[in-house]
């Protein structure tokens, strides 16, 4: 589904005879008309998303980190942490040890519906994923197509093939993998308009439409399956 994991794969099999040009990508993708782009949202709290399982590859503490800067930076801020899992009750005690138990919201599962009603209200969606420390890492993580073609401005990392959906300053923002710092920066770059939001949101939504679209997505496997390459 992406280089990083071709890339990968001729990595653990370096002697296998002609096996590069034996693969071709393919990558994931989602009904884009699913998702309705929101005008650009205006409220007193910068509202900030992530939606993920809660996990250690999904690098939400950073997030909490970040917003901890923020606030003592002087921001308004809201978070929205959508998704339930083994690290809860460490991200909820990082949270109270933070003070943000007023700006973090911990809402849970959440159905497609609820998703795009949040996305509506959403001005940056952030999933700073980590490569965990048993080797776990994200691929291409859905979620960020769904933000992005929705009309959210996006900031991930650089891990695994992120940086194939994330054109760094064109269509997103990336940041170092485990620096709450950097991302920080990069949240107060959007609040500040230090960015040109609009242009990302466009160049983001073209690059789902465009490359990471479930019928584009299909129709190149059908044409792989037709021609037997």
């Amino acid at each position: 589904i992406s280089e990083y994991s071709r890339d990968a794969i001729l990595s653990d099999y370096p002697d296998m005879q002609n096996l590069a040009e034996k693969m071709k990508i393919v990558h994931c993708g989602i009904h884009a008309d699913d998702f309705i782009v929101s005008p650009l949202k205006k409220s007193s709290a910068w509202t900030i998303m992530t939606a993920c399982q809660l996990v250690e590859r999904k690098g939400v503490r950073y997030l909490i980190e970040a917003c901890h800067l923020l606030v003592q930076a002087g921001y308004d801020i809201r978070c929205i942490i959508a998704g339930n899992g083994e690290d809860y009750a460490i991200l909820q005690s990082l949270v109270e040890k933070y003070n943000l138990v007023n700006r973090i919201d911990f809402i849970g599962t959440y159905t497609q519906e609820e998703m795009l009603s949040y996305f509506a209200e959403t001005q940056v969606f952030v999933l700073p994923c980590v490569v965990a420390e048993n080797e776990d890492r994200d691929g291409i993580p859905i979620v960020l197509m769904e933000a992005m073609v929705a009309g959210v401005p996006v900031i991930s990392t650089s891990v695994s093939g992120i940086p194939e959906l994330i054109e760094h300053a064109q269509n997103g923002m990336l940041v170092p993998e485990r620096d709450s710092k950097a991302l920080a920066k990069v949240i107060r770059d959007y609040i500040d308009k230090k960015v040109p939001v609009e242009s990302h949101i466009n160049s983001a939504r073209a690059t789902i439409i465009n490359e990471f679209n479930m019928q584009k997505s299909v129709a190149d496997l059908i044409g792989l399956f037709n021609t037997g390459k």
